[in-house]
């Protein structure tokens, strides 16, 4: 009888080390982080003399990414949750920018400027954007500069071997090697080329209305009745055909992950403010 027993425990031990080897695997397997260069991310208060000043959060205070499907619109977005710090400057900054816009910052370049209504207390705030599936999950890597590589919600992301210690990057440009576009610009005094006088802060409401209503159908018409680039009442803002490196960098970023058929949110420059209406792409060949 008490060698019956001995064998019990012995078998009962056995089982309780193969679920603690079999559970740590798992763990680890499902918990392993892929590094990917983690993008500038700032947030910004609107100023009086129409620049921004940075409230002091950065990338450095995003706590959560979540990939939100819109009820309404059917549209993704990123809900980005700000970390303990994070939360006592943004209710501050929020608090003291009611009727103003926040402005958020990737690599430098503004994505947005929603106006602020209300103090937000909770440290969260949404990004919303012409995102694919595949752009979403890329940007929200992006922003938390890592994403959980056997993650089910990462399971038919195509990676590549980064040349920085061979590890997982996001593959940024997916493999689009040249773009067809059209613009429409709304500068302001102190841009390149600029004929008017509109402040910063001015130029960016008209190109908010301008958002509002346009659409691919009457894009054209809208550039030549609003567009600021000299030439666009012959031309339409088409940009034609081209390649990376032929455009600014922060009209660059914006227009190549784009997907075709889509008009951009509000895309800042050294020119001013562009909405891009993406017509076509072609693709490296393998």
């Amino acid at each position: 009888m008490e060698r019956n027993h001995k064998i019990l425990l012995s078998v009962v031990l056995a089982l309780l080390t193969i679920s603690v080897v079999i559970g740590a695997y798992f763990y680890k397997l499902y918990t392993t982080k892929t590094i990917v260069q983690q993008a500038k991310f700032e947030l910004k208060t609107e100023a009086m003399d129409n620049e921004w000043i940075s409230t002091g959060i950065t990338e450095k205070n995003i706590n959560k990414v979540e990939i939100i499907n819109d009820k309404q619109t059917g549209v993704l977005q990123l809900r980005v949750t700000l970390d303990n710090e994070g939360v006592v400057i943004f209710e501050k900054a929020t608090n003291n920018s009611i009727n103003k816009t926040i402005g958020i910052f990737v690599d430098d370049t503004i994505i947005a400027a929603p106006r602020v209504n209300e103090a937000i207390t909770d440290g969260q705030f949404v990004i919303s954007g012409d995102f694919t599936e595949k752009d979403a999950l890329n940007f929200k890597a992006r922003l938390l500069g890592y994403f959980y590589t056997n993650s089910k919600e990462y399971k038919n992301l195509e990676t590549l071997n980064s040349k920085n210690n061979n590890v997982s990057a996001i593959q940024v440009t997916d493999g689009i090697d040249e773009v067809k576009a059209s613009h429409l610009l709304v500068c302001y005094k102190g841009a390149p080329t600029c004929n008017n006088n509109l402040t910063r802060n001015q130029a960016l409401d008209k190109i908010r209305d301008i958002k509002k209503q346009i659409t691919p159908q009457n894009f054209i018409d809208l550039v030549k009745k609003y567009s600021d680039e000299p030439g666009s009442n012959q031309s339409g803002g088409d940009l034609g055909w081209f390649k990376h490196g032929v455009m600014v960098d922060s009209f660059e970023k914006v227009v190549f992950p784009q997907s075709v058929g889509t008009i951009s949110d509000i895309v800042e420059t050294e020119f001013g403010y562009h909405l891009i209406y993406k017509q076509d792409e072609k693709r490296v060949k393998n």
